[in-house]
């Protein structure tokens, strides 16, 4: 953990940078492409998804259209990724874009549901994120 800065970080995932070993092999990742600002993005998603998945965290007042098992899937607004990311709504949707093309995340409409059963006419993306296990195959 950080010395100085008291859990005030987000990690980088592996999957962007190559293997190398001793032995001086190097194994290139499939996902080393991916542009720096979708990278930031991916990681500030995941970050999302650590804080609003799992048991504590349940999306029972929310519809997740096409999708059947909710489990992992969280959503954000795309104003509130820009902010936290700190670039604009329109670099947002091309960096998802990109994600989207490499496999690294899914999307979906998310609805918020009333008592009575009714979706909501306004909705935000849902997101189901890749850990890229297999960004090394051979």
């Amino acid at each position: 953990m950080s010395k100085y800065l008291d859990g005030c970080f987000y990690e980088m995932p592996m999957i962007f940078t190559n293997k190398e070993y001793k032995d001086g092999t190097v194994i290139k990742s499939k996902y080393k492409d991916v542009s720096a600002l979708s990278q930031h993005v991916y990681c500030r998603l995941k970050q999302y998804e650590h804080m609003y998945t799992g048991s504590e965290n349940t999306a029972e007042r929310l519809f997740f259209e096409g999708i059947n098992n909710k489990k992992n899937w969280f959503y954000a607004e795309n104003a509130k990724l820009a902010e936290d990311c700190n670039i604009s709504e329109s670099t947002i949707k091309r960096c998802k874009r990109e994600l989207l093309d490499y496999g690294l995340i899914k999307t979906c409409k998310v609805f918020f549901v009333d008592s009575h059963g009714r979706r909501s006419m306004k909705w935000v993306t849902g997101y189901h994120l890749s850990d890229g296990e297999d960004a090394f195959d051979t």
